[in-house]
């Protein structure tokens, strides 16, 4: 009896029993809306017969699957994508109410930040390539920042661009979260990255002194702030301030490159070197210039200046 009432509902025991293998096989081929249907009907069925030990070991199943398409979905927001695809995956995360809206943010901040790391720290192939030849360093610290500024001025813009149309323009209608905190979210990632950038150029520019090579950078960085300025990022006031360090600490170089110089010309005859052997290894600044004179040289008033 028992056999015959199996044989009679073999059809319905089968669709139960294959609807893991059927949820594995469409996390597998990406279908996504396929595999979230199948998920709500393992958990109708959990509802409608909760003390089936059978019911409940497909549910679990299902749960297994489940959690593996979430982690490749979140995988997703950390490859190389375009907003379609972006977009596709934030839609099924939504689906799957695992997340709040504010944390499916966080995650796809997070998610597009390492891309973008990634495609950053390809960059510095290039600056590690540098040894030996002073102009050639020069010139290698120069491209090395050319490449860098135009990863990370597509790189941050696409994310600011993707996260404006995923989440602000197009959010839910029945999203608990405030939109002041997606707002903050996209401030904290866009000043977390020009921050790095900055600090990044502080450090590199120091090591350019031609100007050549400097008014190339600046004019490059001016056209990248002019175009984050149309999303509300225009960072041209923060820049003065690193080329003016970069072009003073050049200028100071070159000046003492040339004192040095200079200096290593001047003793041309026996007479003054061994004098200067004799005395000390000074400078001619420091011979020639009584000290109560430093403190009167003519300088330029503030408003000259």
């Amino acid at each position: 009896r028992k056999a015959s009432l199996v044989l009679e509902q073999h059809d319905k025991l089968y669709d139960v029993l294959s609807l893991p293998m059927l949820l594995d096989s469409c996390v597998r081929n990406h279908s996504y809306n396929e595999a979230l249907l199948l998920a709500n009907h393992a958990t109708s069925l959990s509802q409608r017969f909760p003390s089936n030990p059978l019911i409940q070991s497909v549910k679990a199943e299902c749960d297994v699957r489940v959690q593996a398409m979430l982690g490749q979905l979140l995988n997703m927001l950390s490859e190389q994508a375009k907003l379609p695809a972006l977009f596709r995956a934030v839609t099924f995360l939504r689906k799957m109410e695992v997340l709040d809206e504010q944390e499916l943010a966080l995650a796809f901040l997070t998610g597009r930040g390492t891309y973008l790391e990634g495609a950053l720290k390809a960059v510095d192939v290039e600056k590690k390539s540098v040894e030996g030849d002073t102009e050639k360093d020069k010139e290698t610290y120069a491209r090395f920042l050319k490449r860098y500024v135009d990863v990370w001025r597509e790189g941050v813009y696409d994310v600011v661009t993707q996260y404006t149309t995923i989440f602000l323009d197009r959010a839910p209608s029945t999203s608990d979260a405030p939109s002041a905190s997606l707002h903050l979210l996209l401030r904290m990632f866009t000043t977390h990255r020009l921050q790095v950038l900055l600090s990044l150029l502080r450090e590199t520019l120091l090591l350019i002194p031609d100007p050549s090579l400097l008014m190339s950078l600046l004019t490059q960085l001016t056209y990248c702030a002019n175009s984050f300025s149309r999303i509300g990022m225009d960072f041209k006031p923060l820049l003065a301030p690193i080329f003016l360090d970069a072009v003073r600490s050049g200028v100071t170089k070159e000046f003492e490159d040339s004192v040095n110089g200079w200096c290593e010309k001047i003793p041309g005859t026996t007479a003054w070197k061994g004098k200067a052997k004799a005395t000390s290894s000074k400078k001619p600044s420091d011979i020639f210039v009584s000290p109560s004179a430093l403190s009167s040289l003519p300088r330029p008033s503030p408003t000259q200046l």
